[in-house]
């Protein structure tokens, strides 16, 4: 589900679409993400707005594929919300 530009979270997070191949694409949060790398932040919190209708496939299927099993969109599948807490910088 998309948050949307005029949700609060919208504008103070680090947010982020999802590609067909599950790349990570930036939308929005230039300055968290910036402070955290000037931090050295191995980790953040990131709103994920859109996911490729392809990428749903693949991280529907079960069994899951080996190489998906460390996406954090993919390790999240049981949370309801599915979020992408904690990519890598």
């Amino acid at each position: 589900m998309s948050l949307g530009p005029y949700h609060p979270a919208a504008n103070t997070e680090v947010n982020v679409d999802i590609a067909r191949d599950g790349t990570l694409l930036f939308v929005n949060g230039r300055n968290r993400l910036a402070i955290a790398k000037l931090f050295d932040v191995d980790t953040i919190p990131v709103g994920v707005y859109v996911r490729h209708a392809e990428w749903m496939r693949r991280r529907a299927r079960e069994p899951i594929e080996p190489d998906l099993r460390s996406h954090p969109d993919v390790r999240t599948n049981s949370d309801a919300r599915f979020t992408a807490e904690g990519w890598p910088l």
